[in-house]
């Protein structure tokens, strides 16, 4: 299971919020996009914030910028995905390759008057301000990401993973 523990900062361009960890790929800069860095946080609050001061002061557009505590857990086998099937509060982590570069989507539910961008039974979590699939009286929040899981590879063919999905908004 990967572990998940730290911070990061929430980058809202009005219609679409994105999350930004340290940065992996590129040297200039301190922040990345955590679909591709690998989900990686920063360790502290500190690193977060001097992320999003950088962030503010090169991008324009931006409505508002806060960071906050991301905890996952994402499931690699499973025996891992057998530790989540009680959990609330899952994504589904869409895997894929994009101009050479990995790139790791996070997906939740559908909501109402939602973005949506695809056939696909779930939508990035940047369209639904991070929500994530809990249990319904239908389903359990396990049975659902499942679902999306399995049509991310049925329709993609691609890997995806499950994953617990906590974020705590600081300031």
């Amino acid at each position: 299971m990967i572990e998940v523990n730290g911070y990061v900062f929430i980058a809202n361009f009005s219609e679409f919020k994105f999350l930004f960890g340290k940065s992996k790929n590129n040297q200039d800069r301190i922040y990345e996009n955590l679909e591709t860095n690998g989900i990686t946080a920063y360790t502290t609050v500190m690193e977060a914030e001097g992320g999003a001061q950088e962030f503010v002061e090169k991008v324009r557009d931006i409505k508002e910028v806060r960071t906050a505590k991301l905890e996952m857990r994402v499931a690699e086998d499973l025996k891992d995905l057998k530790k989540l099937k009680e959990e609330s509060s899952l994504i589904v982590i869409m895997i894929y390759e994009e101009f050479k570069k990995k790139i790791e989507s996070l997906y939740g539910p559908i909501i109402d008057n939602g973005k949506r961008y695809s056939s696909l039974p779930g939508a990035v979590i940047y369209c639904t301000n991070f929500k994530t699939f809990t249990h319904t009286e239908e389903y359990t929040a396990f049975e659902r990401a499942m679902h999306l899981a399995e049509e991310i590879r049925r329709q993609g063919n691609l890997t995806a993973r499950i994953a617990t999905f906590n974020l705590e908004k600081i300031m």
